[in-house]
């Protein structure tokens, strides 16, 4: 490491310092500003989940297990006077989605910045999602002052790319039947089911013409949109730069453009607000381009009125290999067809079913396509395996499911939801609201692997995740916490009622 970098990471810790000397709960947002320093972005866990495990050997606690894939399973005992009261878990994910502004170098050390009782990052994704649930397991191993009956703290990887942490886990491990997770983003709420998800990623090999010498080449561009979680903000209807790039290559058609690259989005999970493409136009046809580009962005984005993209325009030099119109035709019949954006709603205009193209990757030979689909609706999530398959396999792309998982059901009887909210109106003198949500909650797989466990999730209110205007309410973030200590030293509803 540098001297000037080594230096510039220590004037942003000691910003962050600043920012969170003054908020509350003092712990939480201490534990969360650690957090900030150590790289944890999705299949990179091995840093935060050792310093997990270090915090817990410091206070003297059970790791029962750190496994291959870093998630961690740590256990407290009963503070004095709580160990009558039943064993719970509590459960977040160690990684998060790193996006950065151009001309941000890196997303760690996240640098924090502070207005009117929001917590932001500057130039990056925050980490919010999931580092405030992790930073409040985090304060319950250290802060000694804090009563509560026996838990179990459950550390988990890659949520965002799939849950493959949450599902290799060995479930046989947990001894609670009652689970906590702390992954949700709206105050004041309690999750009780989620939507499943599928993965897929596709690689189509790129057969190429030869350069085309009579012909001018440019990189044409759209940037600026708003994007997004593929999941909770899908319903906004914002649009995604892949599919609207693809509609504006289609409107040039009559001007002949040929492709040589095309590639769009940033993380897998975020709705692409950016993508780019470089096309060859005859020299004969060359003569208003521009002002045709332009004018296509603008038919293609009358479908997206919420949106002002930022148009990108240049000359290329050099004469470059193309896509065969085969190869090209191949490209844009893959997301024409495949589905995108709000699929089907449900009850309470929540949304049912969804799909968002997130990738585009290009390599030298190939284009690698990833889409993540949602339903609540398992059926669905096997029929657009099935049919996804098939439209990749009929362009001439092969396909492979990277991830799955089915949607988490609510139960009829939740005796721990009835304690959540019994225990959310003695403290706040006000009703909670009850949901289902429209993304992917490790719920799903803990539900699938633990089927008789009891589950809830709920956290503070995070605005923007996925993406560099993520922020957090922090009002919300100590209400979150007081409400989970005081769950920790609640009983159950029906046993409290006995007695």
């Amino acid at each position: 490491m540098t001297l000037i970098k080594k230096k510039n990471e220590e004037n942003i810790s000691n910003r962050n310092m600043e920012i969170v000397s003054g908020i509350n709960p003092a712990a939480v947002w201490h534990h969360f500003k650690t957090l900030c320093e150590i790289p944890r972005e999705s299949g990179n866990e091995e840093k935060v989940a050792a310093k997990i495990v270090e915090i817990a050997t410091e206070q003297g606690y059970e790791v029962v297990v750190e496994d291959k894939l870093h998630n961690v399973l740590i256990r407290i005992p009963a503070t004095a006077d709580c160990e009558q009261l039943p064993l719970r878990l509590i459960q977040g994910h160690l990684d998060m989605v790193c996006v950065k502004d151009k001309g941000i170098q890196s997303v760690f050390p996240v640098e924090l910045g502070i207005d009117e009782g929001v917590v932001f990052a500057k130039g990056t994704t925050g980490g919010f999602d999931n580092g405030l649930g992790i930073a409040m397991k985090m304060a319950l191993m250290t802060e000694k002052d804090i009563p509560h009956g026996p838990i179990e703290l459950f550390f988990t990887t890659d949520e965002e790319r799939g849950m493959d942490g949450a599902n290799g886990f060995d479930y046989s491990l947990i001894k609670s039947s009652q689970i906590i997770n702390l992954d949700s983003e709206e105050k004041n709420t309690f999750f009780v089911g989620c939507a499943g998800g599928i993965r897929m990623k596709a690689s189509l090999p790129i057969c190429y013409s030869e350069k085309k010498p009579q012909s001018k080449y440019y990189e044409i561009g759209i940037s600026g949109l708003k994007g997004g979680h593929s999941g909770l903000e899908i319903h906004l209807g914002h649009a995604n730069a892949i599919i609207a790039l693809a509609k504006v290559i289609s409107e040039l058609k009559p001007w002949g453009c040929r492709i040589a690259s095309f590639e769009g989005g940033v993380k897998m999970n975020t709705i692409p607000f950016e993508a780019k493409a470089v096309v060859a136009v005859p020299i004969k046809k060359g003569k208003g381009f521009c002002e045709a580009f332009e004018q296509a962005v603008e038919t293609v984005f009358s479908e997206w009125k919420n949106e002002t993209p930022t148009t990108n325009f240049k000359n290329v030099s050099g004469k470059k290999k193309v896509f065969t119109q085969g190869t090209q035709d191949a490209l844009m019949e893959i997301l024409k067809k495949i589905p995108n954006g709000v699929i089907t709603m449900g009850d309470n205009d929540v949304v049912e079913t969804s799909n968002s193209i997130g990738l585009v990757v290009m390599t030298e030979d190939s284009l690698e396509i990833t889409t993540m689909f949602r339903s609540s609706v398992n059926a669905k999530i096997d029929t657009f395996e099935e049919t996804t398959t098939q439209v990749f396999e009929d362009a001439g792309a092969s396909a492979k499911t990277e991830s799955k998982y089915y949607a988490w059901v609510p139960k009829t009887e939740n005796k721990l939801l009835d304690l959540a909210v019994a225990t959310f109106k003695e403290t706040f003198n006000s009703e909670p609201q009850v949901k289902i949500i429209h993304a992917g909650l490790e719920c799903a797989v803990i539900q699938q692997k633990l089927p008789d466990a009891e589950i809830i999730s709920f956290g503070p209110q995070i605005d923007g995740a996925h993406t560099t205007k993520e922020r957090v309410d922090v009002a919300s973030v100590e209400n979150a916490f007081i409400l989970l200590t005081k769950l920790l030293v609640t009983q159950d509803v029906a046993v409290a009622a006995e007695n």
